[in-house]
């Protein structure tokens, strides 16, 4: 250790190793491999360099980004330590030069890409090198379980065999104990072969707040705010490519220099953005989950999530790269209801429903070419009009696995491994596998929800999450600056809105089994569904007693869930809700036959608000269908009603309708209300070229042209 000591003065210029850090090493010394679970800018690259140095042979680094190796490379070789990288960027013959200086004996870290073991010449040059320890940066893509998976990480553990099995040095800035555990024992080990160091995820430097924005033009207003208000370099992560442009353009109207970084973009135009904002020719980067990955810029002092991501762990990335530098940095998350919707669209996209998979599949064997070298967005249009690049995307992994196709030549081409294929039933797809990673990924976005309607300490909430420690309390985060009035008697949920979160509450303590939320929401509004029958849900006591609409029971139990009333767990493959010990304290305090009769009151009340607001939403969807220049839908209606920003909205001129964005409600609601028109005759649905849409009846023209005189707003 003090000849490393000596090293990290001499060689990296810092007079004290980080947090963790020397533990890792003494464990590196000692012989032993590791996994280090340590945050971003929290020095991994370290526990892998130094000891480079000081071994006499070869350390391998598998590392997932080209970008990220180059410029590691190129900081060692100004250090004057001998490293080099070998990936698809280089010539033939360069790759061959550099493994040659290997061989030689000249270099001490060779950097290469998980893909590059596809190369069986490759493999070949390894066996004649002196690997004696195999360093896997971003080792939780290793794992399903992890938020960032990739393939090929999962053949490490043959590869090391064919290396004579070097010990291993694991680095990761996100990995949960299950995540941990998967990684370990893909690499061959078993848990009692690997010293595990957990360290840093206590950034006491950065401040966390929630802050909730319900409108995107609520969002775009604080982040105008905030950048006026702030000093100092900051990132912008959004949820898509065009509210990244979106954004950015609003951005420039206050600051000048912003840069826009998402994978929509040319491999110049990221490259410039990037480098724009490490030099601070941008002081503000507006991005999605694209960037970030090896940025090492020590000063950013504001990390704003604009929708937050699909995991705890991609956002403790994320905001990891807020103060390096050890200064105060603020990390607020922008929360509304629509990002939970997006999340779960994203989700949808890349774990279809098995239907859509056999569309793809159908299709696949109906291009005659073999392999096919069309891109998927080709492929689905020739799919149908539902299906989306995503979702081939996805089907061709799932039919990869099942040996029906090989993707060759970084998936751009897709190659069938049956000339006959049989019928889509009884092709090997392991759909029990399938679901079970959906229900991973389903998992991770209820952690994440779970985080942000926390009445905790929000740091603490990270440090239980990464397994680090069992209690703590930060105070400098928003929940320990403004502590939750709630106390351990009552709930707000049910004070604002008992006429549902009572009867949910009963509902679920009397179900004979346990049920997911739509369910529920089904059971208390008295749905005839054909199941809910057959289960006898109909003689439960909380049966029909609730007269609003499904999507705010959905919502009030979303709250519920947050305040800790409800709590959802898994039931074979399926997500069910059950009773915390507080709500089902609540629900035995319960008067049932005084709840009947008071919700008949409230229900009615309820109802007469519902039906002069459904009135204004009729009306106003009304004249959206016979003011709008092109055919539209339910769906398009409702987005139009509801202000969405989706990029078929300003080409088509829908922003400009007067009744544009007048409704701040969901579009769930917006679309019964709508389908509720039609049923009752105002409007009614006809095909074109077999797309439906929607026309006004008679009844629909008499009603708009005796409304002139009612408010719709």
């Amino acid at each position: 250790m003090q000849k490393a000591q000596d090293i990290l003065q001499s060689r990296f210029g810092h007079s004290d190793f980080l947090p963790g850090q020397k533990q890792s090493l003494e464990s590196i010394f000692n012989g032993r491999s590791l996994l280090a679970v340590m945050p971003t800018g929290g020095g991994k690259s370290l526990l892998y360099q130094l000891p480079s140095i000081m071994m006499n042979g070869i350390t391998l680094v598998v590392s997932p980004l080209i970008s990220l190796m180059k410029d590691q490379v190129d900081e060692l070789t100004r250090k004057g330590i001998p490293a080099v990288y070998v990936n698809s960027s280089l010539s033939t013959e360069e790759q061959n030069a550099r493994l040659q200086r290997c061989m030689n004996g000249e270099i001490k870290l060779l950097y290469i890409a998980p893909e590059r073991f596809r190369s069986d010449a490759f493999l070949g040059m390894l066996k004649n090198l002196k690997i004696v320890r195999m360093a896997v940066d971003e080792a939780h893509c290793i794992s399903e379980w992890g938020h960032d998976f990739r393939p090929d990480y999962r053949y490490l553990n043959k590869f090391r065999e064919i290396m004579g099995n070097p010990l291993v040095t694991a680095l990761t800035a996100t990995a949960t104990p299950r995540v941990q555990k998967d990684i370990i024992t893909s690499l061959g080990f078993s848990i009692e072969d690997v010293d595990i160091h957990i360290h840093g995820f206590d950034r006491e430097n950065l401040v966390l707040k929630v802050v909730e924005a319900f409108k995107e033009r609520e969002k775009t207003k604080f982040v105008l705010n905030w950048v006026k208000e702030h000093k100092g370099s900051g990132i912008i992560y959004v949820g898509t490519r065009r509210v990244a442009e979106d954004v950015g353009e609003s951005l420039r109207l206050v600051e000048p220099n912003v840069a826009v970084y998402h994978a929509g973009l040319e491999a110049h135009e990221r490259t410039a953005a990037q480098d724009a904002f490490i030099s601070s020719r941008a002081r503000v980067v507006v991005a999605t989950s694209a960037f970030g990955m090896g940025i090492d810029k020590a000063d950013v002092r504001f990390v704003i999530h604009y929708n937050y991501p699909g995991s705890v762990e991609q956002y403790y990335q994320e905001i990891g790269r807020a103060g390096r530098d050890g200064l105060t940095s603020d990390c607020v998350l922008l929360h509304s209801y629509a990002d939970k919707r997006l999340r779960e669209f994203f989700i949808d996209l890349n774990y279809p429903a098995p239907d859509i998979i056999g569309q793809v599949y159908r299709t696949l064997w109906s291009i005659k070419a073999n392999p096919i070298t069309m891109q998927n967005s080709e492929i689905a249009e020739l799919a149908g009009n539902k299906i989306k690049d995503y979702h081939v995307a996805a089907a061709i992994r799932l039919l990869n696995n099942a040996g029906m196709t090989r993707s060759i030549i970084r998936g751009r081409v897709v190659e069938k491994l049956i000339e006959t294929p049989p019928p889509f039933e009884k092709v090997p797809i392991d759909w029990r596998h399938y679901r079970m990673l959906r229900q991973v990924e389903e998992d991770k976005l209820r952690a994440m929800q779970e985080f942000i309607s926390s009445k905790g300490c929000r740091r603490g909430y990270i440090l239980r999450y990464f397994g680090e420690m069992d209690s703590f309390k930060c105070g400098t985060c928003d929940n320990c600056i403004k502590p939750s009035n709630t106390d351990n008697n009552s709930s707000s949920v049910i004070k604002s809105n008992p006429a549902i979160a009572l009867p949910v509450l009963v509902c679920i303590k009397h179900l004979r089994f346990p049920l997911g939320k739509g369910r529920l929401t089904q059971i208390v509004t008295g749905s005839r569904d054909a199941d809910i029958l057959k289960w006898e849900a109909d003689k439960n006591p909380a049966y029909g007693i609730v007269s609003q609409r499904q999507f705010m029971v959905k919502e009030t139990i979303d709250n519920m869930m947050r305040e800790g009333l409800i709590q959802r767990v898994s039931k074979s493959d399926y997500a069910v809700l059950e009773l915390t010990q507080r709500g089902r304290q609540i629900a035995d305090s319960i008067n049932l036959a005084k709840l009947l009769s008071e919700s008949k009151d409230m229900s009615s009340n309820a109802a007469h608000g519902s039906i002069v607001n459904e009135e204004k939403i009729r009306l106003a969807a009304l004249k959206c269908v016979s003011e709008v220049d092109k055919p539209i839908g339910v769906k398009r209606a409702a987005a139009i009603l509801t202000g969405s920003k989706a990029n078929w909205i300003i080409p088509s001129g829908a922003n400009k309708l007067d009744v544009y964005g007048r409704f701040d409600t969901t579009q769930e609601h917006v679309r019964e209300v709508i389908i509720s028109a039609r049923e009752k005759g105002f409007l009614r649905t006809i095909k074109i070229d077999d797309y439906p849409f929607l026309e006004l009846t008679e009844k629909g023209q008499n009603e708009l042209g005796g409304s002139k005189g009612k408010s719709i707003s």
